[in-house]
């Protein structure tokens, strides 16, 4: 696999294009031995106020839906279907999922691109 051997291509996969995220993602993609493509489940959130623009690294807005469950304390919680996304990381050696919402696909991502190697984590936040 060319991850083990530095280099590669990498899929990012993550909810919206937080302001916080874009320069580590704008660094990320000027690595030399790996190509970037990051996924955004959705241009904005009903909880946030951001909107993906123009950067200067490879980026697609998915098509999907994002149904959103109430949670006890009031806040909510976008659960993003893209069901377009199964096809759009064949080829990469790496994928990375940064979103909480997308749990619910990942069992597809071993079934449909058997052959890389996936990564996920959470930014979480505590609210007490």
């Amino acid at each position: 696999m060319n991850v083990q051997q530095g280099k590669g291509k990498v899929a990012v996969i993550t909810n919206i294009p937080a302001p916080y995220r874009i320069a580590l993602f704008k660094r990320l993609s000027e690595t030399e031995n790996f190509k970037f493509k990051f996924f955004f489940c959705a241009s904005s959130e009903i909880n946030r106020r951001w909107k993906a623009g123009e950067y200067s690294f490879d980026f697609e807005v998915l098509s999907g839906f994002s149904p959103t469950l109430s949670k006890e304390d009031g806040d909510v919680l976008p659960l993003h279907i893209n069901p377009s996304i199964l096809y759009k990381l064949r080829g990469f050696d790496l994928i990375i999922c940064a979103v909480p919402g997308i749990i619910i696909q990942q069992p597809f991502y071993h079934y449909v691109i058997p052959y890389s190697l996936k990564f996920s984590y959470s930014s979480g936040r505590n609210r007490h």
